[in-house]
Parts: C-alpha cells; structure tokens; sequence
C-alpha cells in the first residue's frame, strides 16, 4: 500500500470505538490488500468507511474479494493517471490542485458503484454481484482507454485542455439495454431530437449523439443523412460487445464521438466520427481518434468511408495511416460519393508519406500541371480546385476529382496515399497523390 491508502485506513481507524476497531482488524485479516484499497473511498466521505465494512461482512467472501480486487485496479490506475498528469503539464505546481481533482474524479464514479451495492444490501434489495462486476470492469477498461489517451499527447499540455475533460468507451449493448435509450435512438433516426418520454443519463447521451451527427451532415441530401442515421442508430441497437463506442466529454456535456465495428475476423469498421464545431481540429478530439484507432487496430486491418471533398479525408491519410482504395459512386443508393479508405495493421512504407505540402505542390507544377498523366505512370499528382458555394458548377471540380478517383483507384488499382489541401478564401485546391503499392 502507498502512503495514501494506508492513510486513510489509518483515520478510520483512529475515529472507531473499541468495537468497530475489532471489525477492522477482523475486516483486514480476510481480505488483505485488495480490502485495504477500497479504503481510499474514505477520501469522499468517512461514512464509506461503515459501507466498505458492510460489504464484507455481509456478502460471500470469494464473491466480495472480487469485488475489491477489480476496485483495487482501478485504485491503481488512478494513481497512474495523476502521475501521468504530472508529467504532462507545463506548470505542476500552478495545476497541483487541479491535477488532484481529476485524479478524484477517475475514483469517483467507482466508488459510486461501490456505494450503490451497498445501499442495496441496506435496503435488503436483491443483489447481482456479477453485475457489479461487469460495471466495475467496462469502468477498467474506460480508465485504461483515458490513460493510453493521455499518453497519445506528443507534447506538453496546458491544464485548459483536460479540465472537465473526461474519456469514456461503452459497448452499444449499454444503450441497447436501457430503455429509455432504446427510445432516443429510435427519435434520432427520425430526426425528431429527444423524445419526450425519454430521461436518463443514456438517453440524454443519444440525443446529443444525433443531434451533433445531424448537424455535422446538415448540408449533404436529406436521403443521404438519413441512411447515415439509420445505420448508425441500428449499430447502437445492438445488444453486444461488436460496437463500441468511443467519446470525449468537457464538463459531462459530449464534445466528440466516434464508433468501431466488428465485421469480421481480423477486420473492422470506423465511423461515425462526430464533433462540435468548437472542438474540430483540437488537441484532445484528435488525441482520441488516434487512441481508438491505436487500441482497435493492433490486430485488425480498419476500414472506413468518406465524402472526398471533405477536410478530413486529408486527416485520416496524414496523420492515421490510411490509404484512399477506390470511390463508391453511389453510396447505398443515395446518390453520394464515399471514398472507401483503408488503415493496414501491415501498412508498409509508400513513395508519398514524407512529402510535405509545398513538395506535393512543386512536384505537381513539375511533372503533371493541368492533372496530365501517362497512362503507364504509377505515381501521380492531381489537383482539383473545390468550391462548396458553386458544388456542381464549372467552377468546381467535385464532380471531375470523383471521376479521377474511379478511374485511378478503381479501374487500375492506385491508392491515395497523400492529401493535402490548399485554402485560398472560400476555395481550396485538394491534392491527391496516388501511387501503385507493392503487390499491385
């Protein structure tokens, strides 16, 4: 034990009659460390002291010693996540208290389980241990998550950009299980917001889900939007661990979100990846995309779609590591063009990935101005000037960047394997590089 558990066992120990020290003493005996541990709840109140006591007391031994050990991990992870902290602000002893009041919260919402359990044997309600546990666990494997998070940041962070922030991945069978989230996704595929029967903090969790997904797709048909929230809203109906949902949250109010889904051994599916306005771009958003991707990744090549004109399309090929595989036209029957990209757990070393945007630049202007090719090339460089006022117009090149990609990627097999993109006022000229990777 560090000196903060053994300190507040300690202070319980010194504030208990005769009697209630003798249960102490009876409660360390048989439940050794992981016992101990649960100690730390005191530091949101001593009368969690009486509850931690109860609980071993009053439910089987095996089954509460398994309570405590999974309550022990994330006692630990705590501590990771405060010395994790430590190392990344710029200013320690200027975010001391801070850096403790997140290392709190991680602590918080366990001992809140712990606490309910107890209340139900107070109240003498019939109890799931097995419940409990599984609680517990999702509860070890969200704190994990928002530790490999934290360590995504490359560099030295600034207290602003955690305070309030809190990680978290739930399994869509969560929602699945709850009804009155079943109800609110059943109102976001609508369209129609939140319905008014439904309450809870689940449910009030889809709602902003959709809400932010409505919003973000605002400007694309009304078919196309609604096949995306439809698909989205079934994934989330489904009572199992095959999707999983990854969010970041300021102050418990949702910033961003994204989803991955199981479709076969060694392969799976990322969408869904939603932000507000406020946050798009940011450190934090970014740091969980990457974190996800990381985790999902080891084991599994990912796969993804995306409207080529968009922004992030040059995001995912940069900065995580997929490649452009070929434009499906016509996606689902609505009429939008997908980019169908691709993340390899394999993914070797490509002719563009050190190429910076003024050398993607100079190197079209040199070898392929007016997007001229031969037909024998195997690596090119196109470039399409974008304009989302005049989509369609002769001003724009949507419609022929779509073209390019289906007749390069599809027809002979090049990926797009570095975006990038140039503002200019309101357009922006978009470069695609593609070449042929080995094995083509």
């Amino acid at each position: 034990l560090n000196f903060k558990e053994q300190g507040w066992f300690l202070v319980h120990h010194k504030h208990s009659d005769e009697e209630q020290k003798e249960r102490l003493m009876d409660f360390v005996k048989r439940h050794g460390e992981v016992g101990l541990k649960t100690f730390l709840s005191l530091e949101f109140g001593e009368e969690m002291g009486e509850k931690i006591l109860d609980l071993g007391e009053k439910i089987n031994g095996s089954e509460v010693d398994r309570i405590f050990a999974r309550y022990s991990q994330i006692v630990s992870l705590a501590d990771q996540v405060e010395q994790e902290l430590r190392d990344r602000f710029e200013n320690i002893e200027a975010n001391e208290q801070n850096i403790k009041d997140i290392a709190r919260h991680v602590l918080k919402k366990a001992n809140c389980l712990l606490e309910n359990f107890s209340s139900s044997i107070e109240h003498k309600e019939e109890i799931d241990e097995e419940q409990v546990l599984s609680a517990l666990d999702d509860y070890n494997s969200e704190l994990i998550f928002s530790l490999g998070v934290l360590r995504s940041f490359k560099d030295k962070i600034e207290m602003e950009d955690l305070e309030g922030v809190s990680f978290e991945k739930k399994t869509a069978g969560v929602y699945a299980r709850d009804k009155e989230a079943t109800k609110a996704v059943q109102a976001g595929k609508k369209g129609n917001g939140r319905a008014d029967a439904t309450e809870g903090v689940l449910a009030d969790e889809i709602s902003q889900m959709f809400s932010i997904y409505r919003k973000n797709w605002q400007q694309y048909p009304e078919k196309f939007q609604n096949i995306l929230l439809e698909g989205y809203g079934n994934r989330l109906l489904k009572n199992d661990k095959s999707t999983r949902i990854y969010q970041y949250k300021k102050d418990d109010k949702l910033m961003a979100f994204l989803r991955i889904d199981d479709i076969a051994p060694g392969r799976k599916y990322f969408g869904s990846f939603n932000a507000l306005d406020s946050v798009k771009g940011g450190r934090v958003g970014e740091a969980l995309l990457s974190k996800a991707l990381a985790e999902e990744g080891k084991d599994s090549d990912i796969e993804a779609v995306c409207a080529p004109q968009e922004d992030v399309l040059a995001w995912y090929i940069n900065k995580h590591g997929f490649i452009g595989k070929g434009i499906d036209m016509d996606y689902h029957g609505t009429g939008q063009p997908m980019i169908e990209i691709e993340r390899s757990r394999e993914r070797g070393e490509n002719h563009y990935d050190s190429y910076e945007k003024q050398t993607v630049i100079e190197e079209y202007e040199r070898k392929f101005s007016g997007n001229q090719y031969k037909d024998e090339d195997k690596e090119i460089i196109l470039k399409f000037s974008v304009d989302k006022n005049k989509r369609n117009s002769p001003d724009d090149d949507t419609e022929r960047m779509n073209q390019a990609i289906a007749d390069l990627s599809n027809k002979k097999g090049l990926a797009i394997t570095r975006s990038m993109i140039d503002v200019k006022g309101r357009k922006k000229d978009i470069y695609l590089c593609f070449e042929s990777l080995s094995g083509n």
